[in-house]
């Protein structure tokens, strides 16, 4: 059934910690080619460093090239890196969207910082997470060691934090916004929290996963699926509501509960979750009952 193929893989000399994202990285890829769909699939494992996204990107390229695929599937184990390589891979990702190239993203245990970004940055649809995947967004920050800073240098520093968190949030929020459109996108977020917030729907995550959605973020889900926006103000109301709450997300800094993620448009799916939410027309303005869901599919993922 399927037709395996294989890349060289690239290993750099092994890192002295998974944690220290100063070390040197050790990044392994894999790729596999299947019939139905084409498929490429591959895994990055390690910090994210500009040489390690300029890998990924080759291998991309590579398997453009000789495979023409229906998705690529990147697999991400990572504890973050570096802002220039997350931004350099959104640049490509933008290069091939245009092209019609589906990116689908998978975080496996460990996604932080920049990996966590490169899950949420995948084509819309197909950004997914294991029940135990582990996801952490935060503010750009600054890291050094035996660093002495004068008056000056700290101004800069924050200047250029300040600089790099806005660029994160706009390509955040353009990523989001231009797949789906303002109207379609905020009604998917009333769709997912309207879902959310159902008792039967509760208590098929709370069996699933053991953990239902976060008393915390009852207040926020209510306000959101109150009502369904009808026209692009109440779009932009409801997007400015999202921004407002995906930022106490970054600087708190903390793991995030995945069904506060799925809930935030920041992944699709994981098992215990609806694999996603098909939003309204933009055309549509007519009260139309609730947007659908799928029903939540149990997956095992197939790695050849």
């Amino acid at each position: 059934m399927f037709d395996n193929h294989s890349l060289p893989t690239w290993s750099p000399a092994a890192r002295r910690s998974t944690l220290d994202s100063t070390a040197a990285d050790r990044t392994a890829f894999a790729i596999s080619k299947a019939f139905a769909p084409r498929t490429v699939q591959l895994s990055y494992c390690g910090p994210i460093t500009p040489q390690g996204v300029k890998t990924l990107v080759e291998h991309v390229e590579t398997a453009l090239t000789l495979y023409q695929p229906e998705v690529i599937a990147v697999h991400l184990h990572s504890p973050g890196g570096l802002m220039p390589a997350l931004e350099y891979w959104v640049y490509r990702q933008q290069h091939w969207a245009a092209q019609g190239q589906i990116i689908a993203t998978e975080a496996d245990t460990e996604c932080a910082s920049a990996a966590a970004m490169m899950v949420t940055l995948g084509t819309v649809g197909k950004r997914s997470a294991h029940p135990l995947s582990q996801l952490l967004f935060h503010n750009p920050r600054m890291v050094g060691r035996d660093i002495t800073l004068q008056e000056q240098d700290a101004e800069e520093v924050a200047r250029v934090l300040k600089e790099s968190r806005t660029r994160m949030h706009a390509m955040l929020s353009r990523h989001l916004i231009d797949s789906l459109g303002q109207m379609r996108f905020a009604r998917s977020l009333h769709a997912r929290a309207a879902w959310l917030l159902k008792p039967e729907n509760q208590a098929r995550q709370t069996v699933c996963s053991g953990s239902s959605t976060p008393a915390a973020n009852q207040e926020w889900l209510d306000s959101w699926a109150q009502h369904r926006p009808r026209n692009e103000a109440d779009a932009r109301e409801r997007i400015a509501q999202w921004s407002a709450r995906i930022e106490e997300v970054f600087r708190k800094d903390e793991l995030i509960d995945l069904s506060t993620a799925w809930a935030l448009m920041l992944i699709d799916a994981t098992e215990t979750l609806p694999p996603l939410i098909e939003p309204l027309s933009t055309a549509s303005m007519q009260d139309e009952d609730e947007t659908q869901l799928q029903a939540p599919v149990h997956r095992t993922a197939e790695r050849h």
